[in-house]
């Protein structure tokens, strides 16, 4: 029949993958649920892994004309006139451009225009103005800024508002046709996008004049990081480009764009030769080049000047914005708490023309949940069968594995796989599985000890027997002062001066040694041990000698088996337990403190016991009068702390002594 250790040794691994395997569901329920504590520390690995795998450099094409503070302190406060406006895109449009985005809105008419101040007096105070000397195409600053946005590739910026209570005025926008594409499973219609109810958008003649636009929402995470931004928005019925994407398109002749939709819904927009991966909510990763001040910045005022070489905007994508202080938009980011918002559009252009996109791919949640289970069930067998070094080193491989491929994959591929429940798992269950590990090791090792402690006491046990087998007498002496030793070292330690000494693991063994304090008695020959009267002179000298004999016993002991504090403690009662505090004793005539602690101890005891106790060769003494004798040879015989330490314990000693006559 198999013993129960055999049954503990079997079943201990295999409770430990079970275990491993109950953590590896867990992790898979909070992959499904995805609690909101869960999605912020996914949002950081993700910071985490962007600033280790991004792009510094960008692709050199996406340029920011900067309405910066130099251009509003020379040429006046925003807004400018529209007709200054008109002629800074003028002169950017002669230096050949690409597409010039305008990262500003229009959305009233310009009060310094001529017309509209005439019309304003005339509506609201019945006064009919007449100005000479001003050309007609000079009275209306919309009308000249509609002109100059009719004659180049301008792409104006709009903004949607999604709240229901921000349905705004009807504007003149410009959608992109789009062709759906269903995969299996997708559903009915358009699902996902975020959808606007109104819009800060230009006027009506600006955006005619234009013929393209495109929105320059930002929509955060909800940690206040901008990580994503949404390619379209549905409005009424139509879908519509963001700024980046609208630029892109006239810049190449507004090609065929393709929405993809699954299960879950938006998964890629394709225009023309590009893939944009996009989440369910329409929103591509953008791929940031680090901190802010990636791109190339021309002043305003340089280009209104004439300071800039017509080189330097030739074939660019140029955006019109901002960092003008109480204008510029700021926004926090992977990279940079204080992001500039023109920037934002402009790593989404570069992310478009360099087409290197961040995306989840196809299925991303079934990857994940497949490497949860693999990294659960893989560290669950290896920490059920290894030890925790090795456990931690094959542990710290996976997870650098883990970490590393998904880095990988990043880098290369720009596949975003979230490594973090799978990471964590490996080092749950590594935790886990070591500590119940060790748990189970304390408990065997515990068990291993309770069966050492009871070896030992069944070999002090049997050792004292023997000495009892040839002394008698002895008996009741050997179990009497193994209870005197224990009264009189818990009161010493009430003496502040042996207190550290006196340690539990100290008391133990001298309660449990105390009884073989005269065990080298069976060296002694029964002749001289088993005598009746006096011993002589020769004979007491060969009585002497079991102190020698027992301390042989023990320091050879100590010797082969290493320091011990029972061992130690046996030693020094067996051969010193004679010695007198004045030094008077035997074997060795120790004085004093050179006596050991454990000997001053049991020669107070021993001698105690003798005297209560009736002798073949003596009568027993009253407890009064060995109690008055012991402290009378306070100095002499015992240590004096020792004495007062009786004289503390003495209603005990009297108790060992009722209960053992």
């Amino acid at each position: 029949m198999l013993s129960p250790r055999f049954h503990s040794q079997v079943w201990r691994p295999l409770r430990l993958v079970v275990a491993g395997l109950g953590i590896t569901l867990l992790a898979l329920l909070l992959h499904t649920i995805r609690p909101a504590f869960l999605r912020n520390q996914e949002l950081m690995v993700y910071d985490v892994m962007l600033r280790l795998t991004h792009r510094e450099q960008s692709s050199g094409v996406p340029l920011i004309v900067d309405l910066d503070e130099g251009s509003l302190r020379d040429f006046g406060q925003w807004p400018w006139p529209r007709y200054r406006v008109a002629e800074l895109l003028d002169r950017i449009s002669a230096m050949g451009p690409r597409v010039v985005g305008l990262d500003v809105v229009f959305a009233e008419p310009d009060s310094g225009s001529l017309a509209n101040w005439k019309g304003a007096l005339e509506r609201e105070r019945g006064l009919s103005l007449q100005v000479r000397g001003v050309p007609l195409d000079m009275e209306d600053f919309d009308a000249i800024l509609a002109c100059t946005l009719g004659k180049g590739p301008f792409v104006l910026g709009h903004k949607f508002h999604t709240g229901l209570e921000d349905q705004g005025r009807t504007c003149l926008l410009h959608s992109i046709p789009v062709v759906l594409r269903r995969l299996s499973g997708a559903p009915d219609g358009v699902q996902g996008l975020f959808q606007a109810h109104g819009a800060a958008c230009n006027l009506p003649i600006l955006s005619r004049a234009a013929g393209a636009s495109g929105f320059f929402n930002i929509v955060p995470d909800p940690d206040g990081v901008l990580r994503r931004m949404p390619m379209l928005m549905r409005f009424g019925e139509d879908l519509y480009p963001c700024l980046a994407l609208a630029m892109l398109a006239k810049a190449e002749g507004n090609p065929q764009a393709v929405l993809s939709m699954d299960a879950s819904g938006p998964s890629s927009l394709r225009i023309g030769t590009r893939e944009l991966p996009l989440d369910p909510r329409g929103n591509l990763l953008i791929h940031f080049r680090g901190k802010g001040g990636r791109f190339e910045y021309l002043s305003a005022a340089a280009i209104l000047r004439g300071e800039v070489a017509p080189e330097k905007v030739r074939g660019r994508f140029v955006l019109l914005g901002t960092s003008a202080a109480g204008l510029r938009e700021l926004r926090a980011t992977p990279f940079d708490g204080a992001f500039n918002g023109v920037e934002v559009h402009a790593t989404v252009l570069d992310n478009l023309l360099r087409g290197d996109f961040l995306g989840r791919p196809a299925g991303a949640w079934a990857w994940e949940a497949m490497a949860i289970l693999g990294a659960g069930v893989l560290s669950s067998l290896v920490l059920a069968r290894f030890g925790a070094r090795l456990s931690g080193l094959l542990a710290g491989i996976l997870v650098l594995g883990i970490f590393g491929g998904c880095l990988g994959l990043m880098r290369s591929r720009g596949i975003f796989l979230q490594p973090l429940l799978p990471v964590l798992l490996v080092i749950a269950c590594f935790a886990l599985l070591t500590w119940w590990k060790s748990r189970l090791e304390e408990r065997a090792l515990d068990q291993r000890n309770q069966e050492l402690i009871q070896t030992q006491d069944l070999t002090i046990h049997s050792m004292a027997v023997l000495g009892e087998a040839r002394d008698p007498e002895t008996a009741g002496h050997l179990r009497r002062t193994q209870r005197y030793m224990r009264a009189l070292a818990l009161s010493l330690r009430e003496n502040p001066k042996f207190r550290p000494c006196i340690t539990e693991e100290y008391l133990e063994a001298l309660t449990k040694m105390a009884p073989l304090h005269d065990i080298g008695k069976i060296g002694i020959p029964d002749r001289i041990l088993l005598k009746p009267e006096g011993l002589t002179a020769e004979e007491y000298e060969q009585m002497k000698s079991h102190t020698l004999v027992a301390g042989r016993i023990f320091e050879e002991a100590r010797k082969e088996l290493g320091p011990n504090s029972f061992l130690m403690v046996a030693e020094e009662v067996c051969r010193c337990h004679h010695e007198r505090w004045d030094g008077s004793g035997y074997p060795q005539g120790l004085k004093g403190d050179a006596i050991p602690l454990a000997a001053r101890l049991m020669a107070l005891a021993d001698v105690y016991d003798a005297m209560v106790s009736q002798r073949v060769y003596k009568d027993s003494m009253s407890p009064e009068v060995v109690a008055a004798s012991i402290r009378s040879g306070s100095g002499t015989l015992f240590d004096p702390d020792v004495v007062d330490a009786f004289s503390r314990a003495q209603g005990e000693f009297l108790r060992v002594v009722e209960r053992y006559r």
